[in-house]
């Protein structure tokens, strides 16, 4: 009887791992990278060996093999060893609901011109919270020299729209001419910080 010992071949690829997984903005993932030879006999965890490295996409960073990203979306994550690189996709989502932010304001028109403005609710670091189905929002004249007399007209009741996906959008005119008109977002249903937009 004789005994065949098979060695494995030199380093192929490397997998890492998980391949794709979700955290909230500002958390963290942590990577293991593990090395194989083409016939994908395991070499070993190659996770801490000291040539590895762990790159992050814009908007994405790495400490070793924990991985992070306030911005939400889909980062790529690329564990290196050796020459051989495998990539993974981190997605992130929006942390809690934090403030409101206008995204389409009102423009310099005539009196009572109607214009569409779009308010949305974001975490602390600007991301839409698309989960969000609940926040009412409601807008407000706080600046300008016409301010003091001048009525805001929408084309919700009460000036008040119910957020969808994150967002409330609404038609609304002034019907004063005056210069430096600002509008407030005002949330009237779990008090998030109120939004301002830019003077027009």
């Amino acid at each position: 009887t004789a005994t065949l010992v098979v060695q494995s071949a030199a380093l192929d690829h490397v997998v890492i791992a998980p391949t794709s997984s979700t955290i909230a903005a500002n958390g963290s993932q942590s990577y293991t990278l593990t090395a194989f030879d083409r016939f994908d006999n395991l070499l070993g965890d190659v996770t801490n060996d000291p040539s590895t490295t762990f790159v992050a996409g814009a908007g994405a960073s790495c400490s070793a093999n924990t991985c992070t990203s306030t911005a939400a979306g889909a980062h790529s994550i690329t564990g290196t060893f050796s020459g051989a690189s495998a990539t993974a996709t981190l997605n992130v989502t929006a942390g809690g609901a934090d403030h409101l932010v206008f995204t389409a304001e009102p423009d310099d028109e005539p009196a009572g011109t109607a214009q569409s403005v779009t308010v949305r609710v974001v975490d602390v670091f600007g991301n839409v919270v698309t989960t969000d189905n609940t926040t009412q929002v409601q807008l407000a004249i706080t600046g300008g020299t016409g301010a003091s007399g001048a009525a805001l007209t929408c084309d919700q009741t009460n000036d008040t729209v119910t957020v969808v996906n994150g967002a409330a959008t609404m038609s609304c005119s002034i019907d004063l001419a005056g210069a430096g008109y600002t509008l407030d977002a005002i949330d009237t249903s779990s008090g998030l910080t109120t939004g301002t937009s830019t003077s027009f």
